[in-house]
């Protein structure tokens, strides 16, 4: 009872290479446009940081000293749990809201 003797990689590559093919340009998007943003951000908060404005630096410096002291799973599991809240709820106010 040899298994892999009744395997059929060739149509197995057949159906994965597309959808991995598709995945992997997906990954690639969302890490050259992850770059942009965090380019982006990065150079505002650093101006910031260097501003004449002591309510801006003071605002910057504690939430640096916030996200860096925190760990990134707890970023993370915020992240996942404020996006699901906010689209539950504006879908729920959508559907209260009669037009």
């Amino acid at each position: 009872m040899d298994i892999l003797s009744n395997l059929d990689f060739s149509t197995a590559f057949k159906f994965l290479v597309p959808s991995l093919k598709a995945g992997l340009w997906v990954v690639v998007q969302a890490t050259v446009f992850g770059f942009f943003l965090a380019i982006i951000l990065g150079l505002f908060i650093a101006i910031g940081r260097i501003s004449k404005i002591k309510i801006l630096r003071g605002f910057l410096l504690v939430f640096l000293e916030f996200i860096r002291g925190t760990p990134l799973l707890v970023q993370l599991v915020y992240v996942l749990c404020s996006t699901t809240f906010s689209i539950y709820y504006c879908t729920s106010l959508e559907s209260r809201i009669s037009i």
